[in-house]
């Protein structure tokens, strides 16, 4: 790309020897040691960002879909408004991730890739910023394991509401009745917050999630069995 006279070229790699390497092989160009899932370049710093294989191996790590989102997010970032985010990968099935985080794709391609087959190139343009105004939540949800699933779950109707008393896993209780949970850190829940039932033990005690509560950095909470009658359980229409 230097040769064919794109010379403003700024590449980063996590590796410290790789980048030495590459600053005495390509003097010309900029290089930099960067964790590429929090960068320290400026907002809106560059009109095209290209990665290959990131992606994917991004979402080989354990905590995939976190680790995946911290580095579209910074794509998000760095890149100007309407700017190019250009993705080589191996799989066909890449570009729902982009598009939830606002990076329309705009075309993919099939590339051959010798003996590993074939590779495809998304080409994705950046629409917006909302994922930056969000991303404490968004980290939040993803530390957690939280999905769109148990967000839909959340907003269903209710037909009708119960006592809590046989809740189990999977069910949506709201709290009837404000009442502090915990013991150290107790946290007051509202009245009107729904969570989802994650584990009864035997005593009646509830592990429950509750993704919308503020300010808190856990929304998981220990319910005793003495405090479920301040809860009630939904019946779904």
């Amino acid at each position: 790309m230097h040769e064919a006279g794109y010379e403003c070229i700024t590449s980063i790699d996590n590796s410290a020897t790789a980048i030495e390497q590459m600053k005495a092989a390509h003097c010309e160009m900029e290089w930099h040691c960067m964790d590429a899932t929090a960068m320290s370049f400026r907002d809106r710093h560059f009109d095209v960002v290209i990665e290959k294989g990131l992606v994917d191996c991004l979402l080989c790590m354990e905590a995939k879909d976190l680790e995946s989102t911290k580095f579209l997010k910074e794509v998000v970032r760095v890149l100007a408004l309407e700017g190019l985010f250009f993705c080589i990968s191996f799989s066909q099935s890449r570009g729902w991730r982009f598009q939830d985080l606002e990076l329309r794709v705009l075309e993919m391609q099939p590339l051959p890739a010798g003996r590993a087959g074939l590779n495809f190139l998304y080409v994705c343009q950046k629409h917006g910023e909302d994922i930056l105004d969000r991303w404490p939540c968004v980290r939040r949800d993803l530390e957690l394991g939280l999905s769109k699933e148990e967000y839909r779950l959340l907003d269903q109707p209710a037909a009708a509401w119960g006592a809590a008393a046989e809740a189990a896993p999977g069910d949506v209780v709201e709290v009837a009745e404000a009442f502090e949970s915990g013991d150290a850190a107790a946290t007051l829940l509202p009245a009107g917050l729904r969570g989802i039932v994650k584990f009864r033990d035997e005593d009646g005690d509830a592990l429950i999630r509750f993704p919308r509560l503020e300010g808190v950095d856990s929304v998981d909470r220990f319910v005793l069995q003495g405090d479920i009658a301040r809860l009630r359980l939904r019946t779904t229409m």
